[in-house]
């Protein structure tokens, strides 16, 4: 029970250290970790719109395929 006691005052008080602002540190790791999350977001914005256009383009030409298709497929029903 001492043991567990001990332990959660330890993390408790790295944690503050590493929530205070006064150590430059923790400041330079702060901001290199937002600069790296921020360029991760960008990155996978991008791939996303990426696939979105291709997937859309995708979309389109099988809409034109099937619209091309369309009146050749009332002339052979017609014809039946």
């Amino acid at each position: 029970m001492q043991l567990e006691v001990a332990y959660i005052v330890e993390v408790t008080k790295l944690m503050k250290y590493v929530t205070s602002k006064e150590d430059p540190v923790i400041q330079i790791v702060r901001i290199d970790r937002h600069i790296t999350d921020s360029a991760m977001l960008q990155r996978s914005h991008e791939r996303i719109t990426e696939r979105n256009r291709t997937f859309e383009g995708h979309h389109r030409r099988e809409d034109k395929r099937k619209v091309a298709r369309f009146p050749r497929n009332l002339e052979s029903e017609s014809k039946s």
